[in-house]
């Protein structure tokens, strides 16, 4: 999709942060004495408030001379007060309702990109890859799902077709996607993220997350380890039981190469990434905690 529909630029130009992180933003930033670190970690748990940052700083107005690839990096480039700025700005054009217009439960879409961030990251550690690196995987774990959020948005009818499909005629949403729309999500995802000139790899991988024919070619380098961790985090979150709306047999099977590369099959890698689990959970009562504020 190298063009993209100007309806889908609208409604992603619309599109607001989760509830929860809008709340604790604008908590965290109403304090003259704001903790940095505090906020940085509001925003990279919130795929929109991430999404929208990474899309500014890597525009041209700010002249920067090379891409932004994560949160922490866009401080050390833009300063924080421009960081804390554009979360406020953010925040105050409103959250995200329970449901996307096209039907998408936003609190589980939640819930399912910061557990893919978060058991991506897991499987650069475990690959090799070392800090800070590997928060850039964690970004595009968390992102793998943004063009789902796009199309439930701009096209709302067909996305509750899809969902029904899906529910009702056991097919997978790439498949009801593609039936319905000649696109999907992982596809849209990309082309968004190429069009906002955030980092190759990251698009790539967010493309790739739904396809691991494409994860088969290439040398064993850092942007094939990032498609790798991303598509196999996808399936992970469904074998550890860590993801609501999934079952087993919805699971895409692991090529050959794939397995080399990360070592170990489906059932490895999940006892490997036991201690994610933990990790999940704790990020997950942090914004939480936030609609308590």
């Amino acid at each position: 999709m190298a063009d993209l529909p100007n309806q889908l630029l609208r409604r992603m130009d619309s599109l607001t942060a989760f509830p929860k992180s809008v709340r604790l933003v604008l908590q965290l930033t109403s304090d003259a004495n704001i903790d940095p670190k505090a906020l940085v970690n509001v925003i990279i748990h919130d795929p929109i408030l991430t999404f929208r940052l990474l899309q500014t700083v890597n525009a041209p107005f700010f002249g920067l001379s090379e891409t932004i690839s994560s949160v922490n990096h866009a401080v050390v480039y833009i300063g924080f007060n421009t960081i804390k700025n554009l979360a406020i700005h953010t925040a105050n054009r409103g959250v995200l309702p329970p449901l996307t217009s096209g039907g998408v439960d936003t609190a589980l879409f939640h819930r399912h990109a910061i557990t893919v961030a978060m058991l991506s990251r897991g499987l650069a550690l475990h690959s090799g890859v070392e800090e800070p690196r590997t928060s850039e995987f964690f970004l595009a774990g968390l992102l793998h799902d943004i063009g789902k959020l796009a199309l439930s948005s701009a096209y709302p009818e067909p996305y509750r077709i899809i969902q029904k499909m899906v529910a009702h005629e056991g097919i997978s949403v790439v498949e009801a996607e593609r039936a319905q729309l000649q696109t999907d999500h992982a596809e849209v995802g990309a082309a968004l993220a190429r069009h906002w000139h955030l980092p190759e790899m990251l698009a790539d991988s967010i493309g790739a997350h739904h396809n691991p024919n494409s994860l088969l070619y290439g040398e064993q380098d850092e942007h094939t380890l990032m498609r790798d961790c991303v598509f196999v985090a996808n399936q992970l979150a469904t074998v550890m039981g860590l993801r609501e709306s999934a079952t087993l047999p919805n699971l895409t099977p692991m090529p050959e190469p794939v397995k080399a590369r990360m070592g170990g099959d489906y059932q490895a890698l999940a006892e490997a990434m036991q201690h994610v689990w933990h990790h999940r959970e704790a990020a997950l009562q942090y914004v939480q905690n936030a609609a308590t504020y």
